[in-house]
């Protein structure tokens, strides 16, 4: 009877380690197609998306191979990456992990994929979608860069408070409008991929959350990408 208690814990322990493994390859999988989008917007020059942005956002969120939930018209959802920008040093923080539903794209044929990168600005939006049932309301949407009115030369998105949205897919940048748009924290992720109890504000905002070295490579880029646009401002 003794032998049979003691096997069953170890299996269930064996069951729970080798789930959390799973989710934790998950995780990192994500985190690595979120590195290879970063990448494409390195190599892709755009007249819809400046450099600067990732220089003047407060916080960028990721969402690799979102998908359709209808064959002619849907919206589109899927799993995603957040990170905050330090101001002061122009360098980003850990990710935390959530999903997004509800992107309207208009009409296309099948179910394909679109990756979506969102721009923050201003820490009440930021706090905003991590709540519970968070949504982005249509005056949340900024003016894209290049359909800003002529004497706006000097416009800047640093002291704004909403977002810009784009798609990046097969070499070519997009704006996206995601008004109505519901965010979710996914906090069992980020439980799992960082090995602790905690909560996406601490690990955006605080201090004490160790980043693994597979998140290196989203934060890596992106500080790149804000040195780029921020030598690009003072041009």
């Amino acid at each position: 009877m003794l032998r049979r208690m003691i096997l069953a814990v170890v299996l269930v322990c064996v069951l729970a380690v080798s789930v959390d493994a799973y989710a934790v390859d998950r995780l990192e999988r994500r985190l690595l197609n979120c590195a290879a989008i970063l990448s494409d917007m390195m190599s892709i020059g755009s007249e819809v998306m400046t450099y600067d942005l990732f220089s003047q956002c407060s916080a960028i969120a990721i969402f690799p191979d979102t998908v359709k939930d209808h064959f002619l018209w849907g919206k589109r959802y899927g799993p995603g990456i957040m990170l905050v920008r330090d101001i002061q040093k122009n360098i980003w923080s850990p990710p935390v992990f959530l999903s997004v539903d509800g992107i309207e794209m208009g009409r296309g044929l099948g179910f394909g994929t679109k990756n979506i990168v969102l721009f923050i600005f201003g820490s009440d939006v930021v706090e905003s979608l991590l709540k519970d049932g968070a949504n982005l309301d249509n005056n949340a949407m900024l003016p894209f860069p290049g359909t800003l009115p002529a004497g706006s030369e000097n416009y800047t998105f640093k002291d704004k408070q909403g977002v810009l949205c784009y798609s990046v897919n097969y070499g070519k940048i997009k704006r996206v409008d995601i008004s109505g748009t519901d965010f979710t924290a996914n906090y069992f992720a980020d439980r799992s991929f960082y090995n602790m109890d905690t909560d996406p504000k601490e690990i955006l905002f605080g201090k004490r959350v160790k980043e693994p070295r597979s998140a290196r490579q989203v934060s890596d880029i992106l500080d790149r990408l804000s040195k780029q646009g921020e030598n690009t401002g003072r041009r």
